[in-house]
């Protein structure tokens, strides 16, 4: 039998050294993969925000108060995966052989009778309540419109300056591209769109 004497005269804390060394690496991994999973975690937070969000510009006075010319809002595309347009929702959306997008607001929903008479607008004979009007609408020729399926009809906060459905006609679910749902610039017009 032969005895292993090269431990024989060591110190506690020599003998103690392997294990702090296996623990200074079991800490070095912990901190690589905690390193890796923040990594990504980063990196698929990129990716959700570059897939999900586009910046928009507005160039005309069309959607005034709301939205005013030269500000810059967050389009969400990926708004209308789960549910459809809502009233009130401020949609993106680019109508039939137009090269630039549209910016404008839900009043009528599929399958509701939106009426246009005096300036005012009425949904399925009721009146349409709409804070969001700067100014009152010129009164124009009455308009009633029936809402496809999958559609819906939109007008401008600003009326008398619009292009909207009174002249394009409904909105197709297939041209929407998203929905408004943040001023970011100038600064002080920072809010979040209903």
């Amino acid at each position: 039998m032969t005895w292993d004497w090269s431990h024989a005269g060591a110190s506690s804390s020599e003998q103690e050294r392997p294990s702090r060394e296996r623990w200074g690496r079991g800490r070095s991994a912990w901190a690589t993969v905690i390193g890796y999973v923040l990594a990504l975690a980063i990196l698929a937070g990129a990716l959700y925000i570059f897939f999900t969000y586009r910046i928009g510009f507005v160039l005309t006075s069309s959607m005034a108060p709301t939205l005013k010319p030269g500000d810059q809002y967050l389009i969400n595309l990926r708004a209308y995966r789960r549910h459809p347009p809502e009233r009130g929702d401020i949609i993106v959306f680019r109508p039939r052989g137009e090269d630039a997008p549209l910016v404008k607001r839900v009043v009528g929903l599929p399958g509701e009778t939106v009426t246009l008479l005096q300036g005012r607008v009425y949904i399925n004979g009721q009146p349409l309540r709409e804070p969001y009007l700067a100014e009152e609408p010129i009164a124009e020729w009455p308009l009633q419109v029936v809402v496809p399926e999958r559609a819906v009809f939109v007008l401008g906060d600003n009326r008398n300056l619009s292009e909207d459905s009174r002249d394009l006609g409904p909105v197709a679910y297939e041209e929407i591209l998203g929905r408004a749902e943040r001023i970011i610039r100038p600064a002080s017009r920072r809010r979040r769109l209903p």
